[in-house]
């Protein structure tokens, strides 16, 4: 699948996920009732992750480490003990004995299921020492807009590399933040900056080499992350160790066609 389609899919789950706790999800839909998992056509390359009516879903040509990343809300860097065959590429047809469109709370028990049983995968959570960033102000303060009392909130990402947001705290840009793919790191806010905030970032997606000790970026055409927080919004991010919970695969098998 190309990488962008697959980026634009994280984006959509990442971002919510972010925001939520660790938690068991207590939905009344625990299983589908039906579901068949095979091999993507090698010919086909194009992507979908479909819920429809009835309980229905349809997956096509996402990898079965993107749909472990989905079911339990975790990033690339939170799962570990991922095999290189979880990068291949499958196809989903699963329908629940109900009438309505699965929400996405809903969906993630039964895909849970689904992908422990066909994979006879066991996993644990558990909490990791893992490099993080800090959100905190550059030198010279922040360049912040205060957003006006009755503002209503709007979060938007143009492609990979621009967020326009309106009445968002400094904990909601650190998270979304956290989901920018060449990051691969949590990121926490210590700005100590209360209140709403009206932001527009804008930076050119790059390539970060993380080793605790320098921070290098591809020649780009406009500004890396960095130097955009920097200049557009006064802040700057600070690279230190941090815990964070992550999804441990402790057994898994590959799917048997079906």
């Amino acid at each position: 699948m190309d990488g962008t389609v697959l980026r634009s899919f994280r984006a959509i789950f990442l971002a919510a996920a972010v925001c939520l706790p660790v938690v068991t999800f207590a939905q009344s839909v625990r299983a589908f009732d039906v579901a068949s998992i095979k091999a993507s056509d090698p010919k086909d390359n194009t992507a979908r992750f479909d819920t429809l009516p009835g309980g229905r879903i349809i997956v096509r040509n996402l990898t079965l480490k993107f749909l472990i990343q989905y079911a339990w809300n975790v990033r690339d860097f939170e799962l570990f003990g991922a095999p290189a065959w979880l990068e291949g590429k499958y196809d989903i047809d699963a329908k629940t004995d109900g009438a309505a469109e699965l929400s996405d709370a809903e969906l993630k028990v039964p895909l849970q299921a689904l992908l422990t049983e066909r994979l006879n995968m066991t996993v644990h959570r558990e909490a990791r020492d893992l490099p993080v960033y800090s959100l905190v102000m550059a030198a010279g303060g922040p360049k912040l807009v205060k957003s006006a009392d009755d503002a209503q909130r709007t979060l938007k990402w143009t492609g990979r590399s621009k967020i326009v947001a309106r009445k968002i705290t400094m904990k909601i840009l650190a998270g979304q933040l956290s989901t920018v793919p060449e990051l691969q790191r949590n990121i926490i806010d210590d700005t100590g900056l209360e209140g709403n905030f009206d932001v527009t970032l804008e930076w050119s997606p790059e390539v970060v080499m993380h080793d605790m000790q320098d921070v290098a970026a591809l020649p780009s055409a406009g500004p890396s992350l960095f130097t955009a927080l920097t200049e557009q919004l006064g802040l700057k991010l600070v690279a230190k160790k941090g815990t964070d919970q992550v999804l441990v695969i402790d057994h898994i098998e590959q799917p048997s066609t079906n």
